[in-house]
């Protein structure tokens, strides 16, 4: 899909809602307050908007006010929060393989941040980036509770102790906690860092988990590739992008006959991108972009039937988009 749908999967909001419990703090009121449907968390496809989750992140902090909220909420999640994913890591034959897993799969987890492989350097190190503006209330806990789920996932295949060379956490915190993290990780901790980064040891990289079980990894991965499937075809976005490629040649695309296509009025249609956190016009640049590119690099076709194939009115106005997108107008780009 081209177009981001920034959300995290409904374990996070379940394992959200259940530490919360913990410290009695009334969770049907505070759904109530968010317009969560508790009932339906459960549903494989219930997936939460990131503006969402934040709102539910801050009152949850704001209830709890627990510096080691965002590390106690690690021991809310389990093996099977993540649907096949979680079982799936823990069942890696190495913590090389366990990282590559991660990162192939990460979007189950959660849309809101990507996660970066850097295991050539030395020491390696694994980085998260957010893909969304966090509100400062919320940012040093989606850092620190990123790296608290992955820490306990790893002791538990691996070694009970276990502890990476160094953290790296978005946000400030006070020099008391920061003492408290690294007391409970057994490394290094430093905040108000630039990204989120996991610092490990090359050497652990390769060594054969007690855990591994390579047939039903295999398994497990084809179920995690099918969900993530299912939630492809869900996407609204990915919906509008498929009518846009079908119909770019005929010249027919506006807004309102997609919006009629997909049994919606405009205003509707506009909202529900919204969601999604992004726009028809986006969706409908963003697509003219990638099929440019698979048209030249692929299939050689010319500039001059490009015009037509992308839907654009005229040769000046596929020019501008196109020197927009590379930089160059279509006559001074090479392939």
């Amino acid at each position: 899909m081209l177009n981001k749908n920034f959300t995290t999967y409904h374990g996070n909001i379940i394992s959200l809602f259940e530490i919360l419990k913990s410290y009695n703090v009334d969770v049907e009121e505070l759904a109530n307050e968010l317009n969560i449907d508790i009932s339906k968390l459960r549903s494989k496809n219930i997936r939460m908007q990131a503006e969402q989750f934040d709102q539910l992140i801050s009152l949850a902090l704001e209830k709890t006010d627990d510096a080691m909220f965002p590390i106690n909420f690690a021991n809310y999640v389990h093996p099977t929060t993540y649907h096949a994913l979680g079982m799936s890591l823990l069942s890696s034959s190495t913590l090389r393989s366990f990282w590559l897993r991660l990162t192939r799969f990460f979007s189950l987890m959660t849309t809101i941040k990507t996660v970066e492989l850097h295991l050539d350097a030395k020491p390696s190190f694994i980085k998260f980036k957010p893909l969304v503006v966090h509100p400062s209330t919320t940012l040093h806990f989606h850092s620190a509770v990123t790296v608290a789920v992955l820490i306990k996932m790893i002791r538990q295949m691996y070694q009970p102790n276990y502890s990476p060379v160094k953290i790296s956490l978005v946000g400030s915190v006070a020099p008391e906690t920061l003492a408290l993290y690294e007391n409970h990780f057994g490394c290094e901790v430093t905040a108000d860092a630039q990204s989120t980064m996991i610092f490990v040891d090359n050497e652990e990289l390769d060594f054969n988990l007690p855990a591994a079980n390579t047939d039903l990894t295999r398994q497990l991965d084809l179920l995690v590739v099918k969900y993530l499937e299912t939630i492809e075809k869900n996407s609204l976005a990915t919906k509008v992008e498929e009518l846009l490629i079908a119909l770019l040649p005929s010249g027919e695309f506006d807004r309102e006959k997609i919006a009629q296509e997909l049994h919606m009025s405009p205003r509707t249609f506009h909202d529900k991108l919204k969601k999604e956190q992004t726009s028809y016009q986006q969706i409908l640049d963003e697509t003219r972009q990638q099929l440019a590119d698979k048209y030249l690099k692929e299939m050689d076709i010319p500039f001059s039937e490009l015009t037509y194939l992308l839907g654009f009115a005229d040769s000046s106005s596929f020019s501008r988009a196109f020197k927009r997108w590379h930089g160059v107008p279509p006559s001074q780009y090479e392939v």
